[in-house]
């Protein structure tokens, strides 16, 4: 494993600290039984926790170079206060200013078309990066992309960039990277969830041991059996 770098230790602390990860057992909708659970909506509830959370996919960006995007699309709902902070920053910190915007979850019934399925400035032409929060098995980002696709001529996307990949194969043994790549979409995560089991096993957070050795096992024997 390569040590974290500096924001991807940040990005650690603030998902424990804001309780946006869980540890235990937790019944996922695969119907898997988890030793953590993720929600990033508890992240990014409070300001505090969104700043430095922005901070570190601004800094994931500008690592892998990702300058040549002009839209900022977050699928309904975690999607949404990340799409707009980080067009925020992206502007503050960086002078690069994108337009964002994210879709619905439900079309309106009146109004032009792309507005039925689409909030946002979407162009002709545009170069879109995609921000969630996690990536399981890569369907939910596959539907996003062909619902927003149709919306406006000469659409690419510029990739996918989510805080945590789970690292978990589907029922048919593929990582959701393998099914996004079939789709012609790329993925790129902050953390893998190897790194932050990795990380807390061998770190205190504010003095506590968050990972101890028989949690470290649970999820070692989990990873081995998904992953």
């Amino acid at each position: 494993m390569h040590p974290l770098h500096g924001y991807q230790k940040d990005l650690v602390n603030v998902l424990v600290e804001s309780r946006a990860l869980a540890f235990g057992q937790f019944t996922l909708k695969s119907g898997r039984v988890s030793p953590y659970f993720f929600n990033m909506g508890q992240a990014v509830s409070n300001g505090m926790y969104l700043s430095t959370v922005t901070r570190c996919y601004c800094s994931k960006l500008v690592e892998h170079a990702r300058d040549d995007f002009t839209f900022v699309f977050g699928p309904a709902y975690k999607g949404i206060p990340l799409a707009c902070s980080i067009a925020f920053a992206l502007w503050t910190n960086y002078d690069r200013a994108c337009r964002w915007g994210y879709d619905r979850k439900e079309e309106k019934g009146y109004g032009d078309a792309r507005d039925k399925v689409l909030v946002g400035d979407l162009r002709d032409g545009d170069r879109i990066i995609m921000v969630d929060d996690v990536i399981t098995t890569g369907g939910t980002k596959i539907e996003s992309w062909k619902k927003i696709r149709t919306l406006a001529e000469d659409l690419s996307c510029g990739g996918i960039l989510v805080a945590v990949d789970r690292e978990e194969r589907d029922a048919a043994g593929m990582l959701p990277s393998e099914v996004l790549k079939d789709a012609g979409l790329d993925v790129t995560a902050i953390l893998k969830v190897s790194d932050i089991f990795h990380y807390l096993h061998e770190h205190d957070i504010n003095g506590t041991r968050i990972v101890d050795d028989e949690l470290y096992q649970q999820f070692m024997a989990y990873r081995e059996h998904y992953g």
